[in-house]
Parts: C-alpha cells; sequence; structure tokens
C-alpha cells in the first residue's frame, strides 16, 4: 500500500517544487497541478474499486480495507483542492461555470460510491453496497474524465512551456488508472459478478492499455503524444512493455478460464501495481 502512495505523492511533489518558481510560471504551476489532480482522482476512483473487490475476495483484506479508506480521503482533499483552491499548491478556486458543474456531478455520484465502499472495507458486504461500487466507478470515472479533458482545453493556453505536453500527460496518468482498471475487472470477473461484462470491459481495457504504451514508446502526432523525452522515458517504457508481456497471460486467464481466475489474484496485484509505479514514473519525466 505505501508504495502506491509513495507514487501518488512523489508526482505531487514535482508540482510542489513547480510552485516556488517565479511569479511569471504561477499559471504554468496552476494548469499542471489542475491537470495532474484530475487524473490522480481518476487513478483513485478505479483503485477504490479494485481493493473493495480484493477485500470481498480475501486477498490482503487489512491493507485493502485500510486503502479504500486512504484512497477515499485523498480523493475528497483532492476534490475540495480543485474547487475550493489550495494555499499549499498555490492552487485559487476554480471559477470556470462548467468545469464545476462537472465537479459537481461527480460530487453527486461520489458520495453513495464512496459510503458503498468504505461499508465494503469494514467488512460489511451487501449486494446493494457491491451494485453500488460495479454502477457508480464507472459513472465517476466518465465524468473526471469529461472534466480532464475540459480543463486540459481551458487551461492549456496558460502554460509558458509544455503546451504541447498536455495530452501527453494525460495519456500517462491515465495508464497508471488502466493498471488498476485491469485489476478491478479481472477481480470481479473472478468472482462472478457480472462477469460476462467484465470480461468484455477487461478486453477493452488490455487494449487501450496495449495501444497507449505503444503511441508513448515512438510518439503519435494523431493522438497528441509526443516521442520519448529522454533515454530515462525510453528505459521505463521498455520496463512497461516487457512488464506487460509477463501480465498478458495472467489476464487471459479470466477471459478463458475465469472460474480459475480468482486462484491467480494474489499473483495479478503486484503486476498491476507494477505497472502503476512504471506510468507514474513516466508522469514524472513528463511533468520535469
Amino acid at each position: 500500500m505505501r508504495r502506491r502512495f509513495f507514487h501518488i505523492w512523489s508526482v505531487m511533489l514535482v508540482l510542489c517544487a513547480q510552485v516556488g518558481h517565479a511569479d511569471v510560471l504561477t499559471d504554468q504551476a496552476e494548469t499542471l497541478t489542475r491537470i495532474n489532480l484530475v487524473g490522480q482522482q481518476r487513478l483513485l476512483a478505479v483503485e477504490i474499486s479494485m481493493s473493495a473487490c480484493m477485500v470481498m475476495t480475501g486477498v490482503d483484506v487489512e491493507a485493502n480495507a485500510a486503502l479504500v479508506k486512504t484512497s477515499a480521503d485523498m480523493f475528497e482533499r483532492f476534490s475540495v483542492a480543485l474547487q475550493a483552491g489550495d494555499p499549499d499548491l498555490a492552487l485559487p478556486p476554480e471559477t470556470h461555470p462548467e468545469i464545476l458543474a462537472n465537479y459537481t456531478a461527480v460530487d453527486h455520484s461520489w458520495r453513495t460510491f464512496s459510503a458503498a465502499s468504505r461499508q465494503i472495507a469494514w467488512g460489511d458486504i451487501q449486494s446493494v453496497t457491491v451494485r453500488q461500487v460495479l454502477a457508480l466507478g464507472p459513472v465517476i470515472v466518465r465524468d473526471i474524465q469529461t472534466a480532464a479533458e475540459l480543463v486540459e482545453t481551458v487551461y492549456r493556453e496558460k502554460l509558458v512551456t509544455k503546451k504541447e505536453m498536455t495530452r501527453t500527460i494525460d495519456i500517462a496518468a491515465r495508464q497508471g488508472m488502466l493498471a488498476m482498471l485491469l485489476g478491478q475487472q479481472f477481480c470481479f470477473a473472478a468472482l462472478d459478478i457480472n462477469r460476462a461484462a467484465m470480461q468484455d470491459d477487461l478486453r477493452t481495457t488490455m487494449e487501450l492499455f496495449a495501444v497507449s504504451m505503444d503511441a508513448m514508446a515512438s510518439g503519435d502526432y494523431d493522438m497528441g503524444i509526443i516521442d520519448p523525452p529522454s533515454l530515462a522515458a525510453l528505459g521505463t517504457l521498455q520496463d512497461m512493455n516487457d512488464l506487460w508481456e509477463n501480465a498478458v497471460p495472467v489476464l487471459d486467464i479470466a477471459l478463458a478460464d475465469p472460474d480459475n481466475a480468482r486462484d491467480v489474484l494474489q499473483d495479478l496485484e503486484p503486476i498491476t501495481l507494477s505497472l502503476l509505479d512504471l506510468s507514474q514514473k513516466m508522469l514524472k519525466i513528463y511533468l520535469n
């Protein structure tokens, strides 16, 4: 659990360092902070669903239950920062009405989703709470994605540098979310909860992760992704590709032999966590 939060906070420290630069970079730091915070919220929402499912399967129950609670607290802190501002991040309150409307929609779904997830983490697992997590998790991610795209559009012109990198930064942040989504969809398929739908979603997520990874490795003009900016980036992407080749056969178990997928959940969790680590490492490279 500590490794997951280490990488979220290490990305935040990069942004905090930027806040301390000259006044001319105030808009720059604000824009990158907003883009990153929305991306981290997207990751946290999926991570909560995945950890709640792991609690239901009995995998590392104490750590996953704690992660549900800590991730939910962090999500709420980021929500307050994005809407009301945060002096520690030199982030002023949001004023754009359409962005605020998106955040309101997220908050509406979040209240029920958060309560249901926390209830599962406490060990009170009921069919209604499971249905709420399953139904509202994708809604929250969808609304956060809409907000992320709008933030990118509205704030992009405030960037002094990295203007061409806003889409790349968003994709790198999304990769971390997709890594957790792979684990979540695999877990629910293994539990035979909405299995057919989860298998379809898992296939889609696997394809999107692979396509985005390839685009980051070589650059993709059509997707708005820049070429790898350094040797460190190339090395990290190669590590990600190598790990992905090991992950695919495990993920395929939920598609080809779902009745036995539960037996490999313990093996899958560190794989998805390592994919998250590498995705967050790439995000830090792009932000520096």
